[in-house]
């Protein structure tokens, strides 16, 4: 089981997003900013998410996120918040909006599907877990608010390909209040969410390899302007991370760093992470390429165990590692 995504930047999410400071929009116990999806006109704009990793044999997607919400209790509200992709293209999954409240909706290859019970979504800044699963005979959708199941829906199973990609539709739930939507704290895996928190450092300075740059400004700005880049297999460059503190009581599932990579029609066409440990460098199980050349996936590789130790990672050894990429053909 393994985390594909986490993200809390609007640089790594598809759609014309914004970053948000508003204390109200975000924990900051865990980050410091939210990621504001804004309006045209009076309606919000769609807001996507997409991973590469490998999902060979995998029966379960989850999605985690903390989001504040206007008020979706008016019986203005009828449309699509969401609704998840498989790698073919078909849907999958839903969350349907009724009358102001909201239900789980499952789909077959046929396009019939099943929905749950409506209900509606509390106000404010929450946390919510979108699950998928298919065991072979049914495939199944659950909606968690705050760690509680609200609603889900299960539909005998056709075919067992999980979705991939999400897409926030934002479809009828703003148009008649003019209210943003904000998200944070954005997990995708094949295992559930539920209970996880994201927490981010950014590069502190340049590690044992500097083969793309001596600083680590260019990624570390936030700007999708600007970036590492090189056209030289091989090569090869590192990050610190500086001294990291687990909040209290939390234990680190795992350790992500991602990438938002971009490659020319010539040259190197993936990368291979790596974290370094006590200078012995730990890789990636394979090469990884982008998805589509487009920020819909970002990349990476999650250690959930600290390779160098087989054991939990503590905050002692995120603080004393490095984290990189090679470039490879």
């Amino acid at each position: 089981m393994a985390v594909f995504y986490a993200t809390n930047s609007v640089s790594e999410v598809a759609g014309q997003t914004e970053t948000s400071v508003i204390a109200s929009t975000f924990d900051s116990t865990y980050v410091s900013n939210s990621i504001r999806v804004p309006l045209s006109g009076a309606r919000t704009l769609p807001m996507y998410i997409q991973h590469n990793g490998d999902q060979t044999g995998d029966t379960i997607f989850c999605v985690h996120f903390d989001a504040n919400l206007p008020s979706m209790s008016t019986s203005g509200v009828d449309g699509s918040w969401l609704s998840m992709f498989d790698s073919a293209n078909r849907l999958r999954a839903y969350v349907d909006a009724l009358n102001g409240t909201f239900c789980a909706r499952i789909y077959d290859s046929s396009g019939g599907f099943t929905n749950g019970a409506y209900v509606a979504l509390p106000t404010g800044l929450n946390t919510f877990d979108v699950y998928y699963s298919d065991d072979g005979a049914n495939c199944t959708l659950e909606l968690y608010s705050n760690g509680v199941l609200i609603t889900s829906a299960t539909r005998a199973s056709i075919i067992q390909s999980v979705p991939n990609r999400i897409q926030f539709d934002h479809s009828d739930m703003t148009d008649f209040t003019s209210q943003y939507i904000y998200y944070s704290q954005i997990i995708v895996a094949n295992e559930s969410t539920v209970g996880m928190k994201v927490e981010f450092k950014d590069p502190a300075a340049a590690g044992n390899y500097t083969a793309l740059s001596a600083t680590v400004t260019e990624v570390a700005d936030d700007d999708v302007t600007t970036g590492w880049s090189g056209d030289t297999a091989t090569d090869k460059q590192s990050y610190t991370i500086g001294t990291y503190t687990p909040p209290a009581s939390r234990q680190i599932h795992s350790v992500l760093p991602t990438f938002d990579l971009r490659v020319g029609a010539t040259g190197p066409q993936n990368i291979l992470p790596f974290v370094r440990i006590s200078a012995t460098d730990y890789d990636a199980p394979a090469d990884i390429a982008p998805v589509n050349n487009s920020k819909q996936g970002i990349i990476g590789y999650a250690w959930s165990l600290n390779p160098a130790t087989g054991v939990a990672w503590t905050g002692a050894d995120v603080s004393g590692m490095e984290a990189g990429l090679q470039i490879k053909t």
